[in-house]
């Protein structure tokens, strides 16, 4: 078998270019970072607050060891437990807030949920509220 100057050249160059076509998976991964879930405790110790208000906002939580976040219509059914408050969570607009027998404790002088006073179809229910002699909710004018 004789093998032309042409088809030698390009047996060689074929070889020297072979180690440089590689998977592109292997020459550098990507991570990307799971984002980090704000803590819902429901111990009345630790203050749940900011976990609340991104619940009420559609964002999801870590609760137990799992994610936890609002129903794919928006509804938040809070599971039992006593839930620090040490600032107002606000509730939008629309917002359905179900407490299933939840305690909200505050944890600063002041109410646990602010309404404004405009904000159509808001519905909170289910829930126990300790204060320090303030209102659990409050509706602004």
């Amino acid at each position: 078998m004789t093998i032309s100057r042409r088809g030698f050249l390009g047996a060689i160059l074929a070889a020297a270019a072979a180690p440089a076509i590689v998977k592109s998976d292997s020459l550098m991964r990507i991570m990307v970072p799971r984002p980090v879930l704000l803590t819902l405790w429901g111990d009345g110790v630790h203050d749940d607050a900011q976990a609340l208000q991104a619940l009420i906002s559609g964002q999801s939580v870590a609760f137990q060891g799992r994610a936890f976040g609002p129903r794919p219509d928006g509804t938040i059914y809070l599971p039992v437990g006593t839930f620090a408050m040490g600032a107002a969570a606000i509730v939008g607009p629309g917002s359905k807030l179900f407490g299933n027998g939840s305690t909200l404790k505050a944890l600063h002088d002041g109410p646990m949920l602010d309404i404004k006073n405009d904000d159509t179809g808001v519905q909170i229910s289910g829930f126990h509220f300790i204060g320090r002699g303030n209102p659990g909710i409050k509706v602004k004018p």
